[in-house]
């Protein structure tokens, strides 16, 4: 069995290191900021994803959803742009693990 290929956020593919997302300031508690999902050579395979770090706490895992985590304050001013890691398991025990940036937006 191999391990998962890539790991992709709405569609893009994590691919060596990292990829912007951009995010807007007025993003509410709980609110969908994106998909995970997860290439694998091995047919049918399931994919766990596990936030490695979670840019201070403000964003959290719901299954495969990422959210805003609730009391997160976005802010482009003091903090342009947000950095989380993601490891993807896959049903056999492989792992991969890449890193994504979300670039904060701002909404004045």
């Amino acid at each position: 069995m191999t391990a998962p290929l890539d790991i992709r956020f709405n569609g893009s593919v994590l691919n060596g290191s990292t990829i912007n997302a951009n995010l807007s300031e007025v993003i509410g508690s709980g609110e969908l900021i994106g998909r995970l999902s997860a290439t694998d050579p091995d047919s049918g395979d399931s994919a766990t994803f596990e936030l490695l770090s979670d840019a201070g706490g403000a964003v959290f895992l719901d299954g495969d959803l990422l959210r805003a985590t609730e009391g997160a304050v976005f802010d482009a001013g003091t903090a342009p742009s947000l950095t989380i890691s993601v490891r993807v398991t896959d049903g056999t025990g492989n792992t991969l693990t890449r890193t994504l940036v979300l670039g904060v937006t701002n909404e004045t």
